[in-house]
């Protein structure tokens, strides 16, 4: 764990800011090695969430949705991690900026089947994305969904 002082430990917040900031400045190396520092004393899911980030700015969405399944797998194991409102929408925020739509789609279809289901935010995001991809009978579609519900 990277220490001020023996008295100072980082904490999960803290390692998920840095493998933010570090993602933002493309350095994925140093990024893994954060998380790996972190694992090494437990780990939340927002660390998983940073990570997830970090590699879809950095246009790794092949690890990106690996990490995510990963991460969903973890559910059933002892460290009692699962996906939450950012996981999803942060997963979908990427494929919006990589204009992949069927993978946007297909990911929230997964969160509606999930105990975690979409908030403003997503719809927000998928909204934004209907409209990036011109698809506007799509976006009138979910619109007019939005406005009913």
């Amino acid at each position: 764990m990277i220490r001020l002082g023996e008295d100072f430990p980082m904490t999960f917040e803290e390692y998920a800011k840095g493998i933010t900031i570090t993602g933002r400045v493309k350095n994925v190396d140093l990024v893994v090695d954060l998380l790996m520092e972190c694992v090494g004393y437990g780990t939340k899911t927002s660390v998983y969430n940073a990570l997830m980030r970090a590699y879809m700015y950095n246009g790794l969405a092949e690890k990106c949705q690996s990490l995510f399944w990963e991460l969903k797998k973890e559910v059933s194991n002892s460290l009692g991690l699962s996906p939450n409102f950012s996981t999803y929408n942060s997963l979908i925020a990427g494929y919006v900026v990589a204009w992949t739509w069927e993978d946007m789609e297909r990911i929230f279809h997964v969160m509606e089947e999930s105990p975690m289901k979409p908030d403003i935010d997503t719809h927000l995001l998928m909204l934004r994305g209907y409209a990036h991809s011109r698809n506007l009978e799509k976006r009138e579609r979910y619109t007019n969904l939005l406005k009913i519900a």
